[in-house]
């Protein structure tokens, strides 16, 4: 069940962080990154020691750029990268979005453990998914895919539709859009 957990992360973590801002723009780009306008705000990561049988350890890591200013950032990416203070021109309480956060992630984990919520990710998904509609490059083990992001499936793997009008699944990989 927890194998989806960061997809979870990510929507409770999109739909908390929209509340800051004035639009509906803030996405997902599959697995775990978040964009507002084709710029990076938010990287997020998930690690489990895991035996066959049981999960002993997952922690779940995320960065957010909050109150940082475009200029203090690298220049190397101050072209694809943003903050919350760069998008709304306000400062914001540390504290308090760590507190909605924090509460985020609890959301996520329960409903990444509910059985009734298995269908409803690749659903609930549709609304915060960046890649949608737009042709990327997928690198998994040294094998490229090309092809249109058409979603994700139930179990969470990213659905490419291929030249050839195959229909691809990815469970992990570096994924590239295409201009």
């Amino acid at each position: 069940k927890l194998q989806q957990f960061t997809l979870w992360a990510g929507i409770e973590v999109c739909k908390t962080l929209r509340n800051y801002l004035e639009d509906d723009c803030l996405k997902i780009k599959w697995p775990n990154d978040l964009y507002y306008k084709g710029k990076k705000l938010s990287g997020m990561l998930t690690e489990a020691k895991i035996d066959t049988d049981r999960i002993h350890t997952i922690v779940f890591g995320i960065g957010i750029n909050i109150n940082t200013s475009i200029h203090s950032m690298p220049e190397s990416i101050q072209s694809i990268a943003t903050s919350l203070k760069e998008i709304t021109g306000k400062s914001f309480s540390l504290n308090r979005i760590a507190i909605d956060i924090i509460d985020a992630v609890i959301r996520a984990y329960q409903q990444c453990l509910d059985p009734s919520e298995k269908t409803a990710l690749s659903k609930i998904w549709d609304a915060y998914d960046y890649l949608k509609g737009q042709t990327i490059e997928c690198i998994q083990n040294q094998k490229h895919i090309k092809g249109t992001a058409v979603g994700i499936n139930e179990a969470g793997a990213l659905l490419l539709k291929t030249a050839s009008n195959c229909l691809e699944s990815v469970h992990s990989g570096d994924v590239q859009i295409k201009k």
